[in-house]
C-alpha cells in the first residue's frame, strides 16, 4: 500500500512513520508573503487563557521534542542515556484507556501523546508511566487534533487542530506542559485549513505548515502571528530547521522551499524529483530529500544551505541508491533507510540499509525481511519496529564487520493487543527510555540500563 501525506494525517493505525508517497502534482504560484509587525490583527490574536504554571525542565539534548526527535527531523539521539541495547520493559499504558494516535514527544521528565480519537493530549512521567494529566481539546477549544504529531518547546506542547465541522477554521493549540492547561490558540483565518504539522521553533519563532499550503511564523510563547506565506498550493512537509536560521519544507510535488524563520523571506525552491519522495531531513546544515528514480532504485538529493540562487535550484549532490528509500534517519554522517524489498515474498516486506553520506558507500544491510513500522538511532544502535508482529530489533549503527548484519537484541516490549502488535508503532528516544506508541496497544516504554 502507498500513502499520501493526507492519508498519513487522516488515517489511524500503522501510519505513524509512513513516508509521503505518490503525491499530487502542485502548481507553484507566485510568492506572496505578508509580514506583521507589532500586534497581530484581531482575527489572529490568540488569547492567553491561563497564566503559565511552574514548567518542567527546558528541552535538552537528552529529549525528543518533535516528530522525528530534533528540529532537523533526523530521527537520531546521540545521548548516552539511550546508548546500547540493554533495554527492558519499564511500563505500559493499556489501549483500553490510553490508545495512542501520535508518536511520543519527550521533554522535562515527561512524555506526551495524542490520545484516543484525537480528542485529548495526554502526559505521563517518563520514569514510571504515572499519568499526569489529560487535556480535552474539545472542551478547551471545540477543536480536535488534526495531525498525528506533537511538538514541545519552552514549557509548551503544540498540536495542530481542526474545527469540529467543515465550516470552521483550524489552527494551532498550545498547552502548558506542566499541567495541560490552555496557553493560547492560533486560528487560520487566511485559508481556513487545518494545521498539518505543529512545526519547529527557530529562535523564538514557531514555523507551522497547514494543509492548504499556508506557512506561518508565530511567536512561540504567545502565538501572535509575525508573518504568513500562501505561495504553496497544498500540504508542505514537516518543517526542517537549519543552522542558518532557515526552515526547509518539502512541497507536494517534492520540491523543497527555504524560508527565513525570522521574517518569512522565501529563497528559490529546489528542482522537482523524478519519482516518489520521502520526508526531508537535515544533515550538517544541508537538506536531504530521499526519492525513487525507478521501480528498483532511488537517490538522496542533497541541497546545501544558502546554495539556491535561482529557481528551480538543482541539488548540490546526489547519492544513488540500489533501492527506493522510505523512512530515513541521519546519524552523524550515516543515513539509515528502510526500503521495500522487491524480491521478498510479500509486497509489505522491508529491509534496512546504512549508507555513508560522505562517500556514498553502502555500509550494511539488515539480514532479514522486516515489516518496518519505524526506524530511529542512538549513538551506537539502530532500533527498528515492525508492523506485523515481528519483534522490536536492534542493529549496531557502525555495522557488524560484514555486508549483512543480524539483530544484536530483540527486547521484550510487553504483551500485544489482540488487534495489533506491541512493536508496531512509532519510536521515540529520550531521557533514558525508548517509547513505542501504537494505535491499539497503547504505550510500551523501555528503560535503558
Amino acid at each position: 500500500m502507498t500513502w499520501t501525506v493526507r492519508d498519513r494525517l487522516r488515517a489511524g493505525r500503522h501510519t505513524f512513520a509512513v513516508v509521503a508517497r505518490d503525491r499530487r502534482v502542485l502548481v507553484r504560484r507566485s510568492i506572496t508573503v505578508s509580514r506583521v509587525s507589532g500586534a497581530s490583527p484581531p482575527a489572529t490574536t490568540p488569547p492567553t487563557t491561563t497564566p503559565a504554571p511552574t514548567t518542567p525542565a527546558p528541552t535538552t539534548a537528552d529529549d525528543w521534542p518533535g516528530l522525528r526527535g530534533d528540529a532537523g527531523e533526523t530521527g537520531y539521539l546521540p545521548s548516552p542515556t539511550v546508548a546500547g541495547t540493554d533495554a527492558h520493559l519499564a511500563w505500559t499504558a493499556p489501549s483500553a484507556t490510553h490508545a495512542a494516535q501520535s508518536p511520543a514527544v519527550i521533554a522535562g521528565g515527561r512524555t506526551f501523546v495524542v490520545g484516543p480519537d484525537a480528542d485529548v493530549i495526554e502526559a505521563y512521567a517518563i520514569s514510571d508511566g504515572t499519568h499526569l494529566w489529560t487535556a480535552d481539546l474539545r472542551a478547551l477549544t471545540s477543536w480536535r487534533a488534526s495531525a498525528s504529531d506533537l511538538m514541545t518547546h519552552g514549557g509548551l506542547v503544540y498540536v495542530g487542530a481542526s474545527a469540529l465541522d467543515d465550516a470552521g477554521h483550524g489552527g494551532i493549540v498550545a498547552l502548558h506542559a506542566a499541567d495541560g492547561t490552555l496557553a493560547w490558540t492560533y486560528v487560520d483565518t487566511h485559508d481556513g485549513g487545518d494545521a498539518a504539522y505543529p512545526g519547529v521553533v527557530q529562535g523564538d519563532t514557531l514555523v507551522t505548515a497547514f494543509d492548504t499550503g499556508l506557512i506561518t511564523g508565530l511567536d512561540a510563547a504567545t502565538g501572535a502571528e509575525r508573518w504568513h506565506d500562501t505561495s504553496s498550493a497544498d500540504y508542505p512537509s514537516p518543517p526542517v530547521a537549519l543552522p542558518n536560521g532557515q526552515v526547509a519544507l518539502e512541497l507536494v510535488n517534492g520540491t523543497v522551499s527555504f524560508v527565513n524563520a525570522a521574517d518569512g523571506a522565501m529563497a528559490p525552491a529546489s528542482a522537482q524529483p523524478s519519482g516518489d519522495h520521502a520526508l526531508p531531513v537535515a544533515w550538517r546544515g544541508d537538506v536531504i530529500v530521499p526519492s525513487s528514480t525507478n521501480a528498483r532504485s532511488g537517490q538522496l538529493a542533497v541541497y546545501a544551505e544558502n546554495s539556491c540562487r535561482a529557481e528551480p535550484c538543482p541539488p548540490t549532490r546526489t547519492i544513488p541508491l540500489p533501492f527506493r528509500p522510505w523512512t530515513t534517519v541521519v546519524a552523524g554522517d550515516t543515513a539509515v533507510m528502510s526500503w521495500n524489498d522487491p524480491d521478498a515474498p510479500t509486497t509489505d516486506s522491508f529491509r534496512v540499509t546504512a549508507v555513508d553520506l560522505v562517500s556514498g558507500a553502502t555500509l550494511w544491510t539488515s539480514d532479514s525481511v522486516i515489516d518496518v513500522g519505524d526506524v530511529v538511532a542512538s549513538a551506537d544502535t539502530v532500533w527498528v519496529s515492525s508492523s506485523y508482529g515481528a519483534p522490536l530489533r536492534a542493529f549496531p549503527l557502525a555495522g557488524c564487520g560484514a555486508a549483512i548484519c543480524s539483530p544484536v537484541a530483540e527486547p521484550d516490549v510487553g504483551a500485544p493487543n489482540p488487534d495489533d502488535t506491541s512493536a508496531s508503532g512509532a519510536l521515540s528516544l529520550g531521557e533514558g527510555h525508548l517509547v513505542i506508541t501504537t494505535y491499539s496497544s497503547g504505550l510500551h516504554t523501555l528503560a535503558f540500563g
